[in-house]
């Protein structure tokens, strides 16, 4: 049987949408930083927590919060992505969101009462901001050149929060399942008695918590007595991370949005059991640049702010989706061969060469002198005939692999928000100018460049 105060409910296909009816009397949400509404999918006559899933959306860059912009680990915690036109799967998204805002905006009094007039609603879906140079570019005559350049359509973008938690960790070591279990019950015990007390003397009751665990020392289970005070509580991911990332693709391969799941076994490789994440950087080793991602999420609350922010009008409110776990594709990452020479001198060529044969590379000077130049790279040779000359031949260094374009950076920064949810662009594009090593090489003839053998 549904609650009465359960009030809105908006059709979405087979499923209801449900909102709960935010009462500002109400000691828990009192006691809440926001005010919050939960969201419900009535499915069958039976209430459901939402939860959604996404199709695979392929991502040019990583959609997780950089660390680039965001130093500080625990506002690493949300993922953000461009709902492009061209994928389907995007747009099934959008609508998605859309059909979550139509239904709280469509009953809104009836979750706010007479205090709907002091929120404005933030839809999930953002448009595309502008840029200030982009107006006064558009005000002024642009050269050839500009008109000629083709730029990246801007997108609409949702931003989702990665599922997070708080675990207890004993000894540097996080508490099983079932011992977590013994303390949160415990902790949520002590504080629905004391609902009525302050926050400093709900602290302090709970530091005189004690358990009894259970742990498993030297093949042996043995029960512990653990006061409040021994524990440390730590705030890490909890959503699952599945990866898949096969060495090569065979070409006859589909798109992960054309499979079903025995065809993302078969081209795709089984993610099998979830990646140990707890922390930001941990997700990095797998959610990078050039993947497909696809999400199941919950359209977790609607919040609503209690104060409205300096300079503005009204309080805020929105939706808040959460992340509940990621199957991320990671397609096999391009190597790029044109450069000959790293490619020699990357592995080991010492007695490779003798009187009658060549170098792994032909090193006359006709052929250093035309692969530099297709690879936009100098030679210098020196113009003194009397002294031994030296032939110089720069060679790109490996440590360039993992030096970033200045021209993707700039792009990621420009796609920032002003909450600091930039986008950093991670694939290791090759650089323009970079540092390079110099092979210099001694030889005694004294003819110059131009009188070089043909």
């Amino acid at each position: 049987m549904i609650k009465k105060r359960l009030i809105i409910v908006i059709n979405k296909m087979s499923k209801e949408i449900v909102f709960e009816p935010i009462n500002i009397e109400d000691p828990a949400q009192k006691s809440k930083i926001q005010f919050e509404s939960k969201i419900f999918n009535v499915v069958n006559g039976k209430q459901v927590y939402a939860d959604e899933e996404t199709g695979f959306i392929y991502q040019e860059f990583s959609g997780f919060a950089p660390k680039k912009y965001n130093p500080d680990p625990t506002k690493r915690d949300f993922v953000k992505i461009q709902l492009d036109p061209d994928q389907q799967s995007c747009m099934n998204l959008r609508d998605d969101l859309n059909n979550y805002d139509d239904a709280f905006e469509a009953n809104r009094k009836t979750v706010f009462g007479k205090f709907d007039r002091l929120y404005k609603f933030g839809r999930s879906v953002k448009q595309p901001k502008k840029n200030d140079e982009d107006e006064i570019e558009e005000d002024e005559d642009q050269d050839e050149s500009k008109q000629k350049q083709v730029e990246k359509p801007r997108l609409e973008s949702c931003k989702m929060k990665l599922k997070m938690d708080w675990f207890y960790y004993y000894n540097d070591q996080r508490l099983d399942k079932a011992n977590t279990g013994i303390v949160k019950k415990s902790v949520g015990d002590l504080l629905n008695k004391n609902k009525n007390l302050d926050k400093d003397k709900r602290k302090a009751l709970l530091k005189t918590l004690e358990f009894k665990l259970n742990f498993v020392e030297d093949g042996k289970s043995i029960q512990k007595e653990v006061n409040m005070g021994d524990l440390e509580q730590r705030k890490e991911i909890d959503a699952k991370i599945f990866h898949r990332r096969p060495d090569k693709l065979n070409p006859d391969a589909k798109k992960p949005f054309e499979c079903n799941e025995d065809e993302l076994i078969k081209f795709y490789g089984d993610p099998a059991e979830p990646k140990d994440v707890k922390s930001p950087d941990d997700l990095d080793k797998y959610y990078g640049f050039k993947c497909y991602i696809r999400l199941l999420y919950t359209p977790y609350r609607l919040w609503a702010a209690k104060t409205k922010e300096p300079d503005a009008d009204k309080r805020k409110c929105g939706i808040k989706y959460v992340i509940n776990s990621i199957d991320i594709i990671q397609l096999p990452y391009e190597n790029n061969n044109n450069n000959n020479l790293k490619t020699v001198y990357s592995k080991y060529s010492f007695g490779k060469k003798s009187n009658d044969e060549k170098f792994l590379i032909n090193q006359s000077v006709d052929t250093v002198f035309t692969s530099v130049v297709e690879e936009k790279q100098q030679i210098i040779v020196s113009d003194e005939k009397t002294k031994p000359k030296k032939k110089q031949m720069k060679v790109e260094s490996d440590s360039e692999e993992s030096e970033e374009s200045e021209d993707e950076s700039v792009k990621a920064k420009d796609e920032s928000e002003s909450e600091s949810e930039s986008e950093e662009d991670e694939e290791p594009v090759p650089v323009k100018k970079g540092k390079s090593k110099t092979v210099v090489e001694s030889t005694k003839t004294t003819k110059s460049v131009s009188n070089r053998k043909k």
